[in-house]
């Protein structure tokens, strides 16, 4: 998410930061205003996969899908700066 935060101030050339917050807190918080307990578990185990570095990995989904090659985020983000400032 810092590299993404990165970019984003690159293209737009204002400042972007990436706060992390711990995950318990936010999916608690989530819970509390109303998301069930059940997809409070289930944010649990993916932002723990995630965390933990097990997420997922490049591969040739978009392009089998849409046939179309997917693009680098940095491409995305110059291409839609105006949405980002």
């Amino acid at each position: 998410m810092s590299d993404a935060a990165d970019i984003i101030a690159d293209v737009t050339g204002q400042p972007a930061k990436h706060n992390d917050i711990d995950r318990n807190a936010w999916i608690d918080g989530t819970v509390a205003a109303g998301v069930p307990a059940e997809y409070g578990q289930m944010l649990r185990m993916l932002t723990e996969t995630i965390a933990s570095g097990h997420g997922s990995r490049p591969n040739s989904d978009v392009q089998n899908v849409t046939g179309v090659p997917p693009i680098r985020f940095a491409s995305f983000a110059r291409r839609t700066a105006q949405a980002w400032a």
